[in-house]
């Protein structure tokens, strides 16, 4: 109904009781039967819309969003017929008006119409002033206004499509489409990464917002009368913010850029297996914040992630590294920005790395599928960190014996204050050092693999099990190596390395159990000899995917037990908390566990640890 493009510009009668002073008021124009002062409808809501009025007579009804008090002849006009959405929804006294023939009150002095105020997709105003002017011979005048009924548009809830931009710097003006905005910029409000945005301009599908100067990436939320968008990971409802620093090439060569000031933004192209690292400075209590999308330079926009070999959107990976001259893993994320895209600090689920001495620190850009190439794009910025809660972010070494000095990083640390522990399994371990951001402790003589979590005064930070980041092997004994084609009867407590190589390789060993013992067996792939482990391999990847069997000493068959995605991630874990029960002897002998590849594409080494549980 309101949504008619018919205008009142022109219109005789409403121009001409504009002016005077006012007289009587008839009675208001009821939506349903109610003749309260407003009215809420929803958008393709039917309702029926009645008005009184002198038998027979001609009537005009205006809907506008503008208000007005006017005094007129004719009563007092509150819907402004010149606002430039105003329009004339029935208009009887204007034989040219499509709904001349039908705009007049029933010999019984009624008029009753089902209409559809606002139809789907319409870009409406948050509410409309409704008034009807009337022939009345009860009039000096001739002609009387009823009182206005405010028409309370209840949109759909918005949702957010994309950006134009879909990279942009603070300051800018950026355009969002989506669905069920309003078409008034007053009656909605939008924020990007949490920072709030100036609405200049909107329609039911475009709304126009001007970045804040402390903008950052992250979702976009549309609010208004009808709820907030939601954010559900897509990229169309994520816009890149980049430091307000032009976007520069890569360097050639595996030259190492440095980062200055504020931040940068770097495009470029990886090659299979290719990686670009960045080295950034930070000064204490600065925190580093890193995005990688994939990037399409001939649009000078942010594709959308399509993960797979030789994909020019592949799926982008970023490493935070210490220790330039002799790197360290840190941290690794493939997934925490929008889609399938990477952010280190960018997002509730990305972890913050908060300097407490003056560093440098390495980004590592890569792409999570090795066998993927394409072009990316990389926003870094360095920003002063708040008072940060409790968190776990990861842990160095991942691999260690009873004894060892391992370190947890996170945040919320505060040295000087008791009542802090590492919690792993059923161990609450006091750490002897701690700064705010690190708390190292002794690997104690019970302790068995597992997620990490941690204590703090009122706080605490639940294992995750899942969580390979934060996941502790503990490695009973100095591991035995393997020699290829040997099959070594292992000692238990045993901790087992080896390689496995593309395709069907396969190694075994032996171990003696007595009827009724109870045998765990862990299998992590990575970069053992640096201590660490890795997560999610993809098909294609050089990262091992590991599995395990548990079988008959020289035959096929009987196969007890087939494992290989109960760890962390994808690792391979029978028994010690995972979702495959220990493996319970049936008889005293021997025993062969074999370990494999999950499937022919992955390959690497791998670390098992097993073990004899009460």
């Amino acid at each position: 109904m309101v949504g008619s493009d018919i205008r009142v510009a022109g219109s005789a009668i409403l121009v001409a009781i504009c002016g005077g002073t006012a007289g009587g008021q008839s009675p208001v124009v009821a939506f349903n039967g109610s003749t309260s002062a407003s009215f809420v409808c929803a958008a393709g809501q039917p309702v029926a819309l009645t008005r009184a009025g002198p038998a027979g007579a001609h009537f005009a009804l205006l809907a506008s969003p503008g208000p007005l008090t006017a005094a007129t002849p004719y009563g007092v006009l509150c819907a402004d017929p010149f606002h430039p959405a105003a329009a004339l929804v029935y208009d009887g006294y204007d034989p040219l008006h499509p709904t001349f023939a039908w705009s007049e009150f029933s010999l019984g002095g009624t008029f009753v119409q089902n209409v559809v105020p606002f139809a789907y997709g319409g870009g409406y105003f948050a509410s409309y002033r409704i008034q009807a002017v009337a022939a009345d011979p009860t009039s000096p005048f001739g002609h009387s206004l009823s009182g206005h009924t405010e028409l309370i548009f209840m949109p759909p809830v918005p949702e957010v499509l994309g950006t134009t931009p879909s990279l942009a710097v603070p300051g800018d003006a950026v355009q969002i489409a989506g669905l069920n905005f309003l078409a008034d910029p007053s009656a909605m409000s939008v924020t990007v990464g949490g920072k709030t945005c100036q609405v200049v301009g909107s329609s039911a599908t475009v709304a126009t917002v001007i970045l804040p100067p402390d903008a950052v990436s992250g979702p976009i939320l549309v609010t208004h009368a009808g709820g907030t968008s939601g954010y559900n990971d897509a990229m169309g409802a994520w816009l890149a913010v980049s430091p307000p620093a032009p976007l520069l090439p890569l360097l050639p060569g595996g030259v190492v850029p440095t980062t200055l000031g504020a931040g940068l933004t770097h495009s470029g192209t990886l090659l299979q297996s290719q990686t670009q690292d960045f080295l950034v400075h930070l000064e204490p209590g600065q925190k580093v914040r890193a995005e990688m999308y994939p990037w399409d330079q001939s649009l000078g926009a942010i594709g959308f992630p399509i993960p797979g070999p030789g994909s020019p959107y592949a799926d982008p990976m970023l490493t935070l590294l210490k220790n330039p001259a002799a790197p360290w893993k840190l941290y690794i994320d493939d997934n925490d920005g929008p889609g399938a895209c990477a952010a280190i600090g960018a997002t509730s689920e990305g972890a913050w790395y908060v300097a407490e001495e003056a560093e440098d620190v390495i980004i590592r850009a890569s792409f999570r599928n090795h066998l993927a190439a394409g072009e990316f794009v990389v926003v870094i910025a360095v920003e002063s960190a708040p008072a940060p809660p409790l968190s776990l972010t990861a842990v160095y070494p991942e691999i260690a014996s009873p004894g060892d000095v391992v370190t947890v990083y996170g945040t919320g640390f505060i040295p000087v204050s008791e009542g802090f522990a590492v919690l792993l399994g059923p161990l609450a371990i006091e750490p002897f050092a701690m700064t705010p951001t690190r708390m190292s402790f002794v690997v104690p003589a019970l302790a068995r693999s597992g997620p990490l979590g941690l204590l703090g005064p009122g706080a605490i930070v639940t294992p995750t099990f899942e969580d390979v980041e934060t996941w502790l092997v503990v490695a009973p004994s100095a591991a035995t190596l393997e020699i290829e084609g040997d099959l070594p009867t292992l000692a238990l407590p045993a901790t087992y390395v080896g390689t496995l190589f593309a395709g069907y390789d396969q190694d075994d060993v032996l171990v003696a159990l007595e009827a009724g013992q109870k045998l765990s067996v862990e299998a992590y792939g990575g970069d053992i000899a640096s201590g660490d482990i890795e997560n999610s391999p993809t098909y294609y990847s050089p990262i091992l995917d590991p599995e395990i069997r548990i079988m008959h000493p020289t035959q096929a068959w009987p196969l007890y037990v087939w494992e290989w995605n109960a760890g962390p991630g994808v690792n391979a874990m029978i028994g010690n908390g995972g979702s495959t029960p220990v493996f319970t002897a049936t008889a005293s002998g021997l025993y062969r566990v074999k370990f494999s590849s999950a499937y022919w594409g992955s390959w690497g080494q791998y670390l098992a640890v097993l073990t004899l549980q009460p």
